[in-house]
Order: C-alpha cells, then sequence, then structure tokens
C-alpha cells in the first residue's frame, strides 16, 4: 500500500512516514498545501492522512481536489483543535476517517490496517473482473429520455475492471449522447432543425414536441436496442434505433466557425471524443461505439474534425 502524508510539523510528518514504513507500506510526504495535489497526482497513493492546518491551503481544500481526482483513494484528516466541528465537516466532505493530535502508534496502526485490508480486497475485485475474456448484454430501452442516465450508469457499471474511473466517466458521456439521439432523432424523428427551433423557444416548447411524438402511434412503441460485448480487450457498443435513418455524411463540423451557434452534430461530435472508434453502419440508424482497454494512443490522435466528412461506410456490425 502507498501511502501519502500531509503535514508541515517535520516531527509529526517524521513520525507518521516511520509508522507507515514500520508497518510494511510505501510512504510520501509533503508539508506545503500548494503542493498536496501535484504530489498526490505524482506519488498515485491508495491512502492519504492530513492535517486540517496546512500553508497556502487547508486540509479541506486538498480533500476537494482531491475528491474531484479520485473517488476510492481513502483519506483521514487530522485535526489537533480537539473540536467534532471540523471532523464533521471533514466527513461531509467525505473523508473516510479523522484523527484527533496527539497520535497514537495503535490508533493510526489500527487504522492503516485496517483500510489495507480494504484496499487489498479491492484490488483483488479488479483483478477478479479482468480474468473475465468475453461478455455480452443486450438492452431494450423504450423512449423515455429520462431513464437514459440510469441505462448509461447500468452499461458503465459491465466495464469495471477493465477500464479506469476517468475513462469510464468519458464513456458515461459518449454513450449518453449516442442514446439520446437514438431517441430523439431516430425513433421519434425530431429534425436537428426541429429541435433547434424548440429549445430557441424555450425548454417547455421542447418537452411539448417531445410528448406530441410520443403520442404518434406509429413511434410509441419504438425502442432503442444496445448490444454490449467486451472480448478480445476491446468494449464494443453497438446502438440501433427503429427510426429511417440518415445521411451522415452530411453531418457538419460544429468546430467549424460557421457552426459555432448551431447544434447540429454536436451530439456526435462530444461522443466521438470519446471513444477510439465511432462508425455509423447501413442507413444510419446504427452506430458502432468502440474503446480499446489497451492500445489506445493511435486512435486517440487521430483527426477528430475530418471524421465527420471521411466516416468510412460498412453495413455489418
Amino acid at each position: 500500500m502507498k501511502v501519502l502524508i500531509i503535514e508541515d510539523e517535520p516531527s509529526v510528518s517524521y513520525y507518521l512516514r516511520e509508522v507507515v514504513v514500520t508497518l510494511g507500506h510505501a510512504a510520501e510526504s509533503v508539508g506545503d498545501g500548494a503542493l498536496a495535489v501535484d504530489v498526490f497526482n505524482k506519488f498515485k497513493p491508495d491512502l492519504v492522512i492530513c492535517d486540517i492546518r496546512m500553508p497556502h491551503k487547508d486540509g479541506f481544500q486538498i480533500l476537494e481536489e482531491i475528491r474531484r481526482r479520485d473517488h476510492e483513494v481513502i483519506f483521514i484528516m487530522m485535526t489537533g483543535y480537539g473540536s467534532e466541528e471540523f471532523a464533521m465537516r471533514a466527513l461531509e466532505l467525505r473523508a473516510n476517517n479523522y484523527l484527533h493530535k496527539p497520535i497514537r502508534f495503535e490508533m493510526i496502526g489500527a487504522l492503516i490496517e485496517k483500510y489495507n485490508e480494504r484496499i487489498r480486497s479491492r484490488l483483488v475485485r479488479k483483478e477478479v473482473h479482468r480474468m473475465v475474456t468475453r461478455r455480452q448484454t443486450t438492452i431494450e430501452v423504450p423512449n423515455r429520455l429520462e431513464r437514459v442516465s440510469d441505462v448509461v450508469d447500468l452499461l458503465v457499471g459491465e466495464t469495471v475492471g477493465w477500464l479506469t474511473d476517468d475513462e469510464r466517466f468519458s464513456i458515461q458521456l459518449g454513450l449518453y449522447e449516442l442514446i439520446v439521439n437514438a431517441i430523439e432523432h431516430g425513433n421519434l424523428e425530431i429534425t436537428y432543425e426541429e429541435k433547434n427551433r424548440a429549445l430557441y423557444e424555450g425548454p417547455s416548447r421542447y418537452t411539448e414536441l417531445v410528448r406530441q411524438r410520443l403520442e404518434d402511434p406509429a413511434r410509441i412503441n419504438r425502442r432503442v436496442l444496445i448490444e454490449f460485448r467486451f472480448e478480445n480487450n476491446r468494449l464494443e457498443w453497438i446502438i440501433t434505433d427503429e427510426g429511417k435513418g440518415f445521411n451522415w455524411y452530411s453531418l457538419p463540423n460544429p468546430l467549424a466557425a460557421e457552426n459555432h451557434e448551431n447544434l447540429n452534430g454536436r451530439g456526435i461530435f462530444l461522443a466521438r471524443i470519446q471513444f477510439d472508434e465511432l462508425t455509423f453502419l447501413g442507413s444510419g440508424n446504427r452506430v458502432r461505439a468502440v474503446k480499446k482497454v489497451i492500445g489506445r494512443e493511435a486512435a486517440l490522435a487521430a483527426d477528430t474534425p475530418a471524421f465527420f466528412h471521411r466516416l468510412p461506410q460498412d453495413s455489418a456490425p
């Protein structure tokens, strides 16, 4: 286990470091709050022990910044004030625990060993997930835009063990755009011009437009089919709507100056930059998104804007 100690008092920092090393773990320390997050990013600890009172940036600020970057790291706050008010605030900011100074060996030692077991179990679970060599899931989604976020969470949950937190967040953004597109422009056949006009008139007008399309007997029972596969270090989602499709060669480049105020094609663009591959299939009512678990560098360096004019034709999944 790797432990980062954020403490500006040299004697306390040295003492904590000796405890961590004595217990058989790696330790790094920093005595300036302004440098703490940089050291965290470089050291990538499993556990952080941080004092509330730090020069240039206090423990609460450090905790908030670290939590924005890492939801899983164990964070223990230290205070010498003896007030529960500070401890409660730390817990509200999602610290895992707190300690009052002076720190006793048996107290800090017990906490470190407790969390070491938790971290070890988490790593084992991830290792077991990586043992899975093939997975397949199929979901049928009704035309309910308010359920898209829940569907995306379910799909992204299938990638645990293969992708980092940041990568899963990116996939969430991309899948959300693609599924909303499939419902709005595919199943409900709302054109980009109709959507833009309704949004310009106000959110209630757009809501009314969606409601009207949902009342159409020809569209009400349509579904979006989502097929997820994992195999050979490749995550693949094929999203199929029951609309008529569209000429995806005509999608404008949203980065072009003349399209800055135009929402047309922006969802596809936002989705494209989250995946290694994004390909429309057949008439355009199917889209295949791919994330590679390894070897992604070349794909991510591709010329994204040119994608809108050079998408390869593909008629089969």
